[in-house]
Formats: C-alpha cells, structure tokens, sequence
C-alpha cells in the first residue's frame, strides 16, 4: 500500500472518528439539554413553592397586623367613649351647679323686693316692720353666702364680673 492509500486510510478513519465524535456530541447535547430541562423544571416549581409560601406568611402577617389594629381602634374607641362620658358628667354637674346658682339668685331678688315693699310702705315713724326688715336682709345676706361659696375663685377684678354683691346698710 502506498502513502496515498494510507492516507486515504487514515482519512476515512478520521472521518469515522469525527462522525462518531459528532454522534456522541450531539448526544451528549440532547442529554445536556434535557438535564437543563429538567433543572429549569424543578427551579421553576421551588420557586412557585417560595412564591407561595412568602403569599402565605404575607397573608398571615397581613390578618395578625389587621387584627391588632382592630384591637387598636376598639380600645382607642372605648378610651375616646369614656372621656366622653366623663366630659358629660362634669358638663352635667357644672349645669347643675348653674341652675342652683340661679334658684338662689331668683329667691334672693324676690326676698330684696319683698323687702323694698315694706320699705316703701311702712308708715312714717312706725317701726313694728323693723323685725321683718331685718329678716328678709338676713335671708338676702345668706343666700348671697351660699351663692359665692358654689362659684369658682375668680380674679376679683375680672372684666365682665356682673354678679357683685350689694351690702345694705341697718
């Protein structure tokens, strides 16, 4: 055999070897890529799976937030409620006191117009009046005591002060 056939020879064995390395490349491609497959199948399910338990536990954290402000706002309105409820009360009792207030200022006005009354008509030079004067003024004097002890502390030179007391002479 000469050099030409060996070469031929050994031309047809590199091409056999080459097919044969092609063959097993290719195969080796087509196993790759179905091990790629399958890696990307299983990457793409876990993290479908991460997806869903991170909806889940944002779920959970979400119901357990809402939840404690529910509890919040409750509280916060009962707070609020009681306040109110206080607010009435004292509001309540401060009417209450005003209306005392008035009744005694009106009994107080109608004893200081009895009293003028009698004044005024009491005949000159008698004074058989003179007791029930003093009575009325006394009464008058009394209510006005019990008036300012109901009335808070006030400045005494307070502007718009109207509810002077006025001392009578005897």
């Amino acid at each position: 055999m000469g050099v030409v056939d060996q070469a031929k020879s050994v031309a047809g064995m590199a091409g056999d070897v080459a097919k044969k390395s092609a063959s097993q490349a290719s195969e080796a491609a087509k196993k790759g890529a179905s091990q790629a497959g399958d890696a990307a199948k299983k990457s793409a399910s876990q993290a479908q799976d991460v997806a869903k338990k991170s909806a889940s536990q944002a779920s959970a954290v979400a119901k357990k937030s809402a939840s404690q402000a529910s509890a919040v706002a409750k509280k916060s309105a009962s707070q609020a409620g009681q306040v109110a409820m206080r607010g009435a009360t004292q509001a309540q009792d401060a009417l209450q006191g005003l209306v005392n207030d008035l009744r005694l200022r009106r009994k107080a006005d109608s004893l200081a117009r009895q009293l003028g009354y009698l004044i005024a008509h009491e005949p000159k030079g008698k004074t058989a009046l003179k007791d029930e004067v003093d009575h009325l003024a006394d009464e008058i004097r009394s209510l006005e005591h019990r008036i300012a002890e109901s009335m808070p502390a006030e400045d005494p030179g307070a502007p718009g002060d109207d509810n002077t007391v006025v001392k009578t002479r005897h």
